[in-house]
């Protein structure tokens, strides 16, 4: 006979406050904490040292503080002081017949940030946005596993010490109304990544254009490219969410894409208008485990996680069909 205990819980706070020093100038502070919680408690009732309990718990802390300055009446500024935190961990206790076993599972990342952005609009036909930010990060990615017995006592503690990453960046865009028919927007990006005395730079060129074949038929096309210095690792072993989110080394490379799109947009009337678009994207560095390893089959050497890892290539097409109606009785 047993005795069970199960239950969910989560909370979420969140608060914002502004001041306006004048007409040019004013400050925002917002915050943020969430936790949620999930748990279940088997207990057999004659014998109280038999139980079993299990544990996921998430949550996030964000503190943004910026300052909009309004320059000239064409040039407006936002300075802007972020820090956020994520935390995950899974754990697992059994105690039956004298043998006990635990597991504790940890993933956690810690970020530091500041940035400047400027908008700028020198004529009707230009809006400009540019600006530059840094990340300072710190990466806590750990596993912990107990287990003894009567027979035998074996403790057990492995993981990966903490990984500290810098992040600057710096972008410039420009949304252009070349002529009556023809709208585009192009941008370019400058992304850098320190970790480990390794220095990875990227240049992320992207443009989006608009042509106008008729009154109510128009021509789209966008080219992007774009790197990405923190991947998802996932474990696929064991049925539980034990994501990990991890960063680039000296080791482990950015992943990189390249991503193609094609569509056109025709105004069926006033209120409803049909769009159909074409993708093509193209990605390297991608992470994934090597093929009988996971993040629960330590060795007793090298059991570092990017030793557990490979990369390769991958691809993504398709096409996007959306009808819509933005105004009267029905929309949808």
């Amino acid at each position: 006979d047993e005795k069970i205990h199960a239950g969910y819980f989560f909370y979420d706070l969140n608060g914002k406050t502004n001041y306006k020093f004048s007409d040019k100038s004013h400050l925002y502070l917002s915050a943020y904490l969430g936790n949620d919680k999930a748990y279940f408690n088997m207990k057999d009732k004659s014998d109280s040292k038999n139980k079993m309990s299990s544990m996921l718990r998430w949550g996030n802390i964000t503190s943004v503080l910026r300052w909009n300055y309004r320059l000239t009446d064409k040039l407006f500024s936002n300075t802007t002081a972020t820090y956020s935190q994520y935390k995950f961990i899974t754990k697992i206790e059994d105690n039956f017949s004298g043998d006990v076993f635990s597991m504790q599972y940890y993933s956690g990342i810690q970020d530091w940030s500041g940035k400047v952005d400027f908008d700028y609009y020198p004529s009707p036909n230009h809006a400009v946005k540019t600006g530059f930010h840094v990340i300072y990060h710190t990466f806590n990615p750990g596993i912990m596993a107990i287990k003894s017995s009567s027979s035998m006592d074996i403790d057990t503690s492995f993981g990966n010490t903490k990984i500290y990453a810098c992040e600057p960046s710096a972008y410039i865009e420009d949304d252009i109304n070349v002529s009556r028919k023809l709208k585009a927007n192009v941008g370019f990006r400058y992304n850098s990544f320190c970790v480990r005395k390794k220095y990875y730079q990227s240049f992320e060129p992207r443009i989006s254009v608009r042509y106008l074949l008729a009154k109510s038929l128009s021509l789209k096309a966008a080219f992007s490219q774009m790197n990405q210095n923190i991947l998802l690792l996932t474990n696929s072993t064991i049925g539980l969410p034990t994501d990990l989110w991890l960063p680039v080394t000296d080791k482990i490379k950015p992943q990189l894409s390249l991503q193609y799109c094609l569509g056109t947009e025709y105004a069926i009337n006033e209120s409803m208008n049909l769009s159909v678009e074409g993708y093509y994207k193209t990605m390297n560095n991608l992470l994934e485990y090597k093929e009988g390893s996971s993040y629960f089959t330590p060795e007793e050497k090298n059991n570092n996680w990017e030793n557990k890892v490979e990369m390769g290539k991958g691809w993504s097409y398709g096409t996007e069909i959306l009808l819509q109606k933005t105004a009267g009785k029905i929309t949808g």
